[in-house]
């Protein structure tokens, strides 16, 4: 079976909506030109013409209007249980899916979300099952070779990949190396990505 992407029929269909709306301004020009005919001569035939092609885009248009405002849509947000990790943490966090109503949603099953170093790559992912618009899980910071830096948090549905990446949550978290001195979380070392020389940020 075909798969048809959303994002990319809605883009086909603003573009007729367009092309559509270049010619109104024409039309409704004839219109008037015809009405001031109709007012010297009593009657043209032009005139229901005319308004025959304007009703012609009626039915399109509202079907476009409908189609944009009814389709179902879902949004991803992410809790984490803090704002800034160390190398070997967990990454706890609660998921909440919900309709573009803020309503939790009961449409995808599935939660799909990943973990990206600072490089872009993704170096682990969860599958969630989602019962009531809600799933919950955790990544440990533990993958060799270890990069300290900025983490993304991805998550998303299958159902919301069809509008596009834009819809898709993304967060991004500090993940700092392990502290010097143990317990000292004051210390806060990052090194540029693929960096492992004395250079740090702090």
């Amino acid at each position: 079976m075909k798969t048809y992407n959303i994002i990319e029929i809605f883009k086909k269909s603003f573009w007729v909506i367009i092309c559509i709306s270049s010619f109104l301004p024409e039309l409704k020009a004839q219109q008037a030109v015809a009405g001031r005919i109709t007012d010297a001569t009593g009657g043209s035939p032009e005139i229901n013409n005319l308004d025959s092609k304007l009703s012609k885009f009626a039915p399109f248009l509202q079907a476009l209007r409908d189609f944009s405002n009814n389709i179902p849509q879902e949004k991803v947000c992410l809790h984490f249980d803090n704002t800034s990790y160390y190398q070997g943490d967990h990454i706890r966090f609660k998921c909440y899916i919900t309709s573009a109503q803020h309503q939790l949603s009961n449409l995808s099953k599935t939660l799909y979300v990943e973990l990206l170093n600072p490089g872009g790559e993704t170096v682990d992912k969860r599958i969630l099952k989602i019962e009531n618009g809600q799933c919950h899980g955790d990544f440990t910071l533990n993958q060799l070779p270890f990069y300290s830096g900025f983490y993304e948090v991805r998550a998303y549905t299958k159902y919301m990949l069809n509008f596009g990446d834009d819809v898709i949550f993304s967060r991004l978290l500090p993940v700092f190396n392990k502290p010097k001195t143990e317990g000292n979380f004051e210390e806060k070392e990052m090194l540029s990505y693929g960096w492992r020389g004395a250079g740090a940020f702090r």
